[in-house]
């Protein structure tokens, strides 16, 4: 093992620490202060609402204040804001326990980032371990995605799927993908 694969192990080393830090303890916020799982919170939220109050509510900010004032600091509020299609990928998540849709919503990110990364891989002649480490121990990945329960590992994905379909010439598949992603 090289010094560089040594770092980027560190790297996913101390990240996975800190969100396992924030993991552990009862609190509503993480080691930063931020909300756990803020944005994650707000799309579960919208799912619920669909589930329970039906689409001409999702954007009753006064109905997800008091939905989700359960999952977040107090006198925190995160509205929903996100087109309604995102609600929808999020309904049968709703149906779960939080922890367990955060939970799934988590192994999702990872899966749709592997493989962006995977896609990647296979059109650039790059150290696979090497990469698949530095993609990995990149903070924004760790603190907004996995911690913050961001959506963007769906467009990360949808970008390199776009790409790799571009190199290997397959237009009009590739044409789909920004399409899908601009949902």
């Amino acid at each position: 093992m090289n010094e560089l694969e040594t770092t980027g192990i560190l790297l996913v080393a101390v990240n996975s620490l800190i969100i396992g830090l924030s993991f552990a303890g009862s609190r509503k916020t993480m080691l930063s202060g931020a909300p756990f799982g803020g944005d994650f919170v707000e799309f579960y939220t919208a799912g619920k609402i669909l589930n329970t109050f039906g689409a001409d509510r999702l954007y009753d900010f006064q109905l997800q204040a008091d939905l989700s004032r359960i999952y977040l600091p107090s006198g925190l509020s995160i509205p929903y804001v996100t087109p309604p299609f995102v609600a929808i990928l999020f309904s049968p998540l709703a149906y779960l326990p939080l922890w367990l849709a955060f939970l799934i919503w988590i192994l999702i990110s990872i899966a749709l980032y592997l493989a962006a990364i995977k896609l990647m891989l296979r059109l650039v002649d790059l150290p696979p371990r090497m990469t698949f480490l530095v993609c990995l121990g990149f903070p924004p990945f760790f603190m907004l995605v996995l911690a913050g329960g961001q959506i963007s590992a769906i467009g990360c994905f949808m970008l390199a799927l776009w790409i790799y379909l571009m190199k290997k010439g397959k237009k009009t598949s590739s044409g789909c993908c920004p399409g899908i992603n601009a949902l």
